[in-house]
């Protein structure tokens, strides 16, 4: 049989007496006398044989016990809290507005987004799609922070392409990025010798453009000079402003292109595109979760947070 607990009434005296380190305090909180919250404590101490406080001239001190105790009494009753406010939103209608960009949309959320729902019927998502200003167009990373912090005051989320740093929010990396040339099976094929990137000399390149956009250097340079490959012309080729017309001019063996394997998955998968060489270069901007304070406390907030970071590994 397991050892009976103390009377709830006084573990939640005492673990407000310890987080205030005040008996007034804690008498305020739980609407009760100081008085009531010192008996309660003695009673405890009673109980377990053990001094929890030491008291002095109108102040409480932790014993050793004492502070213990109340950081286990803490974490216990913020579990607690957890697990009421979970119940209590599993079965009432939430609303959960999210803004991501299109490509994040495409690739990863909207093939993923129904495991949520199926898993929590009762939140009620809206995705809706945003697209940040361009270098040629005054894009700055200072621009990149407002835009998402504008974003964040239309919706309970943000899924954001960049460096993450926005100040006041709730941050947390969703997705990293890496850049490696991807081409058709069929044009590796005609076109290129498999593990041999000297062999994209004189191949027919496709650009994906965000490179140039994000930080101020293109895919295919950033890839050749980490793979110390030199007498590729970069300059010439079609050039694409959206990735995903990339991806399917690639898919369609209109050439090859250095792009984010990341969000290239599915058409890999499907055996449309094949990374011929292998060495994937790390992006600097990766795609990351961002929220405000107040909305990261909402139950439908946490519970996407906790279902996207672990789709995402």
């Amino acid at each position: 049989m397991k050892p009976a607990l103390p009377p709830l009434t006084a573990l939640r005296a005492f673990e407000a007496a310890a987080r205030h380190l005040s008996l007034k305090r804690a008498g305020e909180e739980l609407h009760v006398t100081p008085a009531a919250i010192s008996h309660q404590v003695i009673q405890l101490e009673s109980t377990l044989g053990v001094q929890l406080f030491l008291r002095g001239h109108k102040k409480v001190t932790l014993t050793p016990p004492g502070a213990l105790l109340a950081r286990k009494l803490s974490e216990g009753f913020e579990g607690m809290q957890r697990a009421v406010n979970e119940v209590r939103g599993s079965h009432q209608s939430e609303s959960l507005a999210i803004i991501t960009t299109p490509a994040f949309a495409y690739q990863c959320l909207m093939p993923r987004l129904h495991e949520f729902i199926e898993d929590h019927p009762n939140v009620d998502v809206r995705v809706t799609t945003r697209i940040g200003q361009p270098a040629g167009m005054g894009w700055t990373h200072r621009g990149e922070i407002l835009s998402v912090m504008g974003w964040a005051e239309e919706c309970d989320v943000v899924i954001c392409l960049g460096l993450g740093d926005y100040p006041g929010m709730n941050v947390d990396r969703v997705l990293p990025l890496s850049i490696t040339p991807l081409c058709s099976p069929d044009f590796l094929q005609r076109h290129l010798r498999a593990g041999d990137p000297t062999s994209l000399r004189g191949a027919p390149l496709l650009h994906d453009e965000r490179g140039s956009i994000y930080e101020g250097e293109a895919f295919w340079d950033m890839w050749l000079r980490t793979a110390g490959v030199s007498g590729v012309d970069t300059s010439a080729g079609q050039r694409v402003s959206h990735f995903t017309f990339a991806l399917d001019a690639a898919a369609a063996s209109r050439g090859i292109v250095a792009t984010t394997v990341e969000l290239a998955k599915s058409k890999i998968d499907s055996g449309q595109l094949v990374a011929p060489f292998g060495l994937c270069v790390p992006w600097g901007p990766s795609y990351h979760l961002a929220t405000t304070p107040t909305s990261a406390d909402r139950v439908g907030v946490q519970a996407f947070r906790s279902w996207l970071l672990g789709a995402m590994t």
